[in-house]
């Protein structure tokens, strides 16, 4: 580890320029900011894996590949907690830390994989 930091130069101001642009341009993707926390999941009465749903959205959003992700989609759901299983009961929304509209994303989701 010491010796690949041992002439280590710093990034010039044209390669913090393209940094900046790509980070920039990755922060305009409108992904949803879901953290992983679970604890939408422990009062699913479906068992839905909520994050995973959340992240095959955020998949789509990014890549636009809904025939890869809808695969992946089908071997996560294999033995139930399909995104089509939300009863509407809104329980993952009020353990929601991040408060988001979890019920609204179960739809899309199941409408984009399930389809």
């Amino acid at each position: 580890n010491t010796r690949t930091v041992q002439n280590l130069k710093p990034l010039s101001e044209s390669d913090m320029a393209v940094i900046q642009k790509a980070v920039k341009t990755f922060n305009e993707i409108p992904l949803i900011p879901c953290t992983g926390c679970r604890y939408c999941v422990d009062g699913c009465p479906q068992k839905i894996q909520i994050p995973a749903m959340i992240n095959f959205l955020n998949d789509y959003t990014k890549y636009q590949n809904g025939s890869g992700l809808a695969r992946s989609y089908a071997m996560t759901t294999g033995r139930g907690g399909k995104a089509s299983d939300c009863v509407e009961c809104h329980s993952c929304e009020d353990h929601c830390p991040q408060h988001l509209k979890i019920t609204e994303y179960m739809k899309k989701a199941a409408a984009l994989f399930e389809g």
